[in-house]
């Protein structure tokens, strides 16, 4: 509301701006006409004055009959002496003075309207960056919010565990087992601050790749071997490749696609989860499609998938924890070694799969 005060205000004092200009541009106009006519009246009781048989016009002034010649409204009569004749501005004159007014009225309007252009230009830059910047506010209020969140659940399960195996006697195959839980939760909780960090690298463009020949099957089973290591849900996961596939990439920042893909088809997947990674390569393109049996997507999710901070939904609401930049980061590290993430989904319940395509190394 105080924005669209803001622009009629300016866009009022515009328009009043111009009137004002245009009639101050009227008033000279009519003050040099009223010049003209009155030097005229001058010029003819001067004739009228001298002695002389004929009247002699200057070069701003022509000698007209007053009968069968159109009238101009500027004429004054040479009576008494010259009755039949008047003297009026010449054709030029006038026209001079005419041009003048014309020029200077477009010149008017013209920066009338530029002005009035100029202002709702800038009021419209402005009102795209409050929409920004109130974007931006929301997108790292909501961030914050659920990084803190985030943060806090696996510091606190750790710290409960730590505590338990402090305080408590505890047999060794409980030991174990809390071993692991806690094992889990400093990988979630080492994986939440990577990608922040990745992230902001993105952001400020100081993320570096350097692509060179990456053998495939090596770095997927790094990968899948690290997540059985702590999850052992990941023994569901199956790899399918061949060993003789190598692509143009960073082993980096393909790596850190893949946790990211993976760590999607984890949190989205019913338990136990069912995950496949499956490689099909040809002269073009090598795809490495991470496919899940999950929660799917629907034609909302899949415009805004690969977004900053956005997460998708059951029926509206956010069920399942994240900090929103998983699929960001993936997406951008593909593009910067000069390959495509998609994904796919046949709708909600149906599960999703997301397919990188690198290039193979020539």
């Amino acid at each position: 509301m105080l924005f669209l005060a803001s622009v009629l205000t300016l866009l009022i004092l515009g328009s009043y701006w111009t009137i004002l200009f245009r009639q101050n541009v009227e008033e000279i106009h009519q003050a040099s006409l009223e010049h003209i006519r009155m030097e005229t009246q001058l010029e003819a009781l001067r004739m009228q004055a001298q002695d002389e048989a004929m009247p002699q016009a200057g070069d701003d002034r022509e000698i007209v009959p007053l009968s069968g010649t159109p009238r101009t409204g500027y004429e004054v009569p040479l009576g008494p002496r010259w009755p039949d004749l008047a003297l009026r501005p010449s054709a030029e004159l006038i026209g001079q003075i005419e041009q003048r007014y014309r020029i200077k009225l477009i010149q008017v309007v013209g920066e009338g309207a530029l002005l009035v252009i100029l202002i709702l230009i800038t009021m419209l830059m402005l009102y795209y960056m409050f929409l920004v910047e109130a974007r931006v506010r929301r997108s790292m209020e909501n961030f914050l919010s659920t990084v803190t969140h985030e943060l806090k659940t696996p510091i606190a399960g750790m710290k409960a565990l730590l505590q338990t195996l402090s305080t408590r006697s505890i047999p060794e195959e409980k030991q174990a087992e809390y071993l692991e839980m806690g094992l889990r939760e400093s990988a979630r909780l080492q994986h939440l601050v990577d990608n922040v960090l990745v992230a902001n690298r993105l952001d400020r463009k100081r993320m570096q790749v350097e692509v060179q020949p990456v053998e495939l099957r090596p770095l997927l089973e790094r990968v899948v071997g690290s997540w059985r290591r702590v999850f052992p849900a990941a023994g569901m996961l199956r790899l399918s490749c061949q060993d003789s596939i190598v692509v143009a990439a960073d082993p980096e920042a393909v790596g850190i696609v893949l946790d990211n893909l993976l760590d999607n088809a984890f949190k989205y997947s019913p338990q136990p989860p069912h995950i496949t990674i499956d490689v099909e390569s040809d002269e073009d393109s090598v795809s490495i499609a991470v496919g899940d049996q999950g929660i799917g997507m629907d034609a909302a999710d899949m415009e805004n998938i690969f977004d900053k901070f956005h997460r998708a939904t059951q029926n509206g609401v956010k069920t399942i924890k994240g900090s929103g930049l998983g699929l960001y980061i993936a997406r951008n590290l593909t593009r910067a070694v000069g390959g495509e993430l998609t994904a796919e989904s046949d709708g909600r319940g149906r599960g999703s799969t997301f397919r990188l395509r690198l290039k193979p190394w020539r």
